[in-house]
C-alpha cells in the first residue's frame, strides 16, 4: 500500500491557538498534523510527504537491523554446526 497525500479529513483551531489539520494518506490511515499558524494545502502536503519520507526511512533501518541479526545469527549457526561436526560422538 502505497502512502502519499489524499485529501484534508479536517482542519482546525484549538483554543490555544495551534492549528490541527487530519489528512488521509492511504484508504485505511490518516495521520494528524499540529501547526503554529493556519497552513496552506501545500504546506500540508510538504508536511505530509515528510512524515512518509521519515516512516520509510525507519523501515529501512528496521530492515537493516534485521538482516544484521540474520547475518549474526547465520555466523552462530553455523560455528555451532562445525563445533557439532568436528567432535566425536560418544
Amino acid at each position: 500500500m502505497e502512502l502519499k497525500y489524499q485529501k484534508i479529513l479536517e482542519k482546525y483551531k484549538n483554543i490555544a491557538g495551534k492549528w490541527y489539520v487530519r489528512v488521509a494518506i492511504s484508504d485505511t490511515e490518516a495521520i494528524f498534523l499540529k501547526f503554529q499558524t493556519e497552513p496552506t494545502e501545500m504546506v500540508i502536503k510538504q508536511e505530509v510527504s515528510k512524515f512518509i519520507k521519515n516512516k520509510r526511512q525507519a523501515k529501512i533501518r528496521e530492515l537493516e537491523s534485521i538482516n544484521q541479526q540474520i547475518s549474526s545469527l547465520q555466523d552462530r549457526k553455523e560455528f555451532l554446526e562445525s563445533e557439532i561436526a568436528s567432535r566425536p560422538q560418544v
